[in-house]
């Protein structure tokens, strides 16, 4: 298909594999480069067997491309670690949260190691990007299942007079 990057100007694309469909844009950096960028982010994502990984990996790749696009550098070529870090500090200042954060990072970190591993670049420019800090103590509400447990037991042990060990024995088989 071709596809028009700027009024007036059109150019050729390759068709892509039907699952690519979440990274894969004819528009953006234009030449070998930007090929390149594209065709290894589909390789990336499709490594992952998950779709639900493939689906969140393919939309935070095509938001650091638009990134990079916005800020007219190629993917591949151009991109040095503070661009990297720019990106991250963007994304904090509009307020997402540190593990949003860092699941970006994560994901862009894993592309340019992909890249490196595939020989496309020679260095990581997200290698040593600092990510925010994030919490050890879950969000979720409930228990976890050590604390289950020691709930579980001391309910055991506040009960009636009964054999204790029985009935310990009972709520652990449940």
């Amino acid at each position: 298909p071709t596809t028009s990057g700027r009024p007036g100007r059109s150019r050729r694309c390759s068709t892509p594999p039907p699952w690519r469909h979440h990274v894969h844009r004819c528009s953006g950096a234009s030449g070998t480069a930007g090929e390149h960028a594209r065709w290894a982010a589909v390789a990336f994502v499709a490594s992952y067997s998950s779709p639900g990984t493939r689906q969140a990996y393919s939309t935070q790749l095509r938001l650091w491309f638009d990134w990079c696009q916005r800020h007219r550098l190629e993917p591949l070529t151009e991109v040095r670690r503070p661009h990297v870090e720019l990106y991250a500090r963007e994304l904090e200042d509009r307020g997402l949260a540190p593990a949003t954060v860092a699941l970006k990072l994560v994901v862009i970190t894993g592309w340019y190691r992909y890249c490196v591993e595939e020989q496309l670049i020679e260095h990581s420019p997200a290698v040593h990007v600092r990510r925010p800090k994030i919490s050890q103590e879950s969000t979720r509400l409930g228990l976890d299942r050590t604390e289950l447990g020691a709930f579980r037991v001391q309910a055991a042990l506040c009960e009636a007079p009964m054999d204790v060990k029985r009935r310990s024995r009972d709520l652990w088989a449940q």
